[in-house]
Parts: C-alpha cells; sequence; structure tokens
C-alpha cells in the first residue's frame, strides 16, 4: 500500500503580502511534543493542549523577504519559526500562522 503525502507547502502571509514562507507538517515525534493530552473528567470533555511555539518552531522554515530594523538601526533578517518566536514585533504573524499550522496534515491521500 503506498500512502502519498505533502510534507510541504508554500505560504503567503496575509498580515505581510510580500513575505513568502514555506511550512512543513509535523512528524510523529515533533507532534507528540507539541501536543498534550487531557483526559475528560466531571462533566468535561478529553481536551487536547497544543504547544504552538514548538510548531512554529519546527513547522515555519525558508522565509523570504522578512527583516525587522530595531531602534538603533540593527536589521535582522527572519528566516525560521525560531527567528519569528525569537524576535519582538511579529506578534501579528505568528498569530496569523497558529491557525494555518494547526489545519495542517501530511496524509493526502491513502489509496492504493
Amino acid at each position: 500500500m503506498n500512502v502519498n503525502i505533502q510534507r510541504e507547502i508554500d505560504y503567503t502571509a496575509k498580515c505581510f503580502p510580500d513575505v513568502k514562507m514555506k511550512l512543513r507538517n509535523l512528524t510523529s515525534s515533533q507532534f507528540k511534543k507539541s501536543v498534550t493530552y487531557h483526559p475528560p473528567k466531571k462533566n468535561k470533555k478529553p481536551q487536547l493542549e497544543f504547544d504552538t511555539d514548538i510548531m512554529v518552531d519546527s513547522m515555519v522554515f525558508d522565509i523570504t523577504n522578512l527583516t525587522v530594523t530595531d531602534e538603533q538601526k540593527k536589521v535582522v533578517e527572519i528566516k525560521t519559526g525560531k527567528d519569528i518566536l525569537d524576535t519582538p514585533g511579529l506578534d501579528d504573524l505568528y498569530l496569523e500562522l497558529i491557525p494555518v499550522l494547526m489545519k495542517m496534515e501530511a496524509r493526502v491521500d491513502a489509496k492504493n
């Protein structure tokens, strides 16, 4: 049996329309690290808690056309998800990416 997958997609940021990036799907190991399962309790359904920082760090790479300049005129080029996490002023991009990353799934087709 062959399972077809899509490892990565191209994405254009809506909050910064000139910024292009590649997003990759999580491996099973990365998914395990980024999700915590909370079993059902009294009057509460089971819940999944996502570590969105791990998701951004693991899934966002190859960012083009994004730099940040600070008050001392220091220019930092943003190339990876870790750069997004480590650089102030990119909250809009971070918040835009979270729902996109959470919907990504590697499996495309499970047919023979």
